[in-house]
């Protein structure tokens, strides 16, 4: 009897394990074909989804969510572009930001603002950032600074100033970063000298004063500090 209730139990104990397996597969596998829809959708609102200039197509998306969720390595990145082809990028971002696989999102060329770049907070792993010219304020800033991976930022032209800098304290593998007519003032030379991975950062058309360029090359030694202010001092 105590041998038969040994068996019974271990029995019992392997189904369990072997349901909860099957229950992680399943998941992992039929999860990722809910994307199908999104990259569609997205697709049809003017956004493209590429890997370094290579369309994935609509199973690409799902493709590399099976492959996260599996813990597979791949080495395609999920570069999301919105320009001119894409009239309204709210609907777009909003449906990219339940896509967990984008790695880059460039901006550049897109109607974003505040509100739709707020649709991006889901986003855990991305690590290049582009717009330009847009209204983006220092709410934003509050969403960049969760991504800890970023390596790459362009906030060219926006409305960011001192404050959202600050939030870029963070992102200490940040390696490009660029501030061009933005409102950056001497205020951000702490935050910005804190960034010790930096190899190129764009000041151009910024407050910046003599002192504070040259605490800058000073502190950044490896870093191209670009600006074409008069007072630019390179370091030695």
């Amino acid at each position: 009897m105590l041998r038969l209730k040994r068996v019974v139990r271990f029995r019992l104990v392997s189904l369990l394990i072997f349901t909860a397996f099957v229950a992680i597969w399943v998941a992992a596998t039929i999860r990722p074909l809910r994307y199908l829809a999104d990259a569609q959708r997205l697709r049809d609102l003017g956004g493209r989804v590429a890997n370094r200039g290579t369309d994935l197509g609509i199973t690409g998306v799902p493709y590399l969510v099976f492959c996260r969720l599996t813990g597979r390595h791949t080495e395609l990145p999920c570069i999301l572009t919105l320009d001119e082809q894409c009239p309204e990028s709210a609907p777009a971002l909003r449906i990219a930001g339940r896509i967990p696989t984008f790695a880059a999102i460039d901006l550049t060329r897109s109607d974003v603002d505040d509100e739709s770049f707020a649709f991006l907070k889901p986003l855990r792993d991305v690590q290049d950032i582009r717009v330009q010219g847009r209204p983006l304020t220092n709410s934003s800033m509050l969403i960049v600074r969760r991504w800890n991976g970023l390596r790459s930022a362009s906030f060219h032209g926006t409305e960011i100033d001192d404050a959202g800098v600050a939030h870029l304290a963070g992102c200490e593998q940040l390696t490009e970063l660029s501030l061009r007519s933005t409102r950056l003032t001497d205020r951000s030379v702490e935050t910005l000298v804190s960034l010790k991975q930096l190899e190129r950062l764009d000041v151009t058309n910024c407050r910046l004063s003599r002192k504070a360029i040259k605490q800058l090359t000073e502190a950044l030694p490896k870093c191209k500090v670009e600006t074409r202010d008069p007072w630019h001092v390179e370091a030695e």
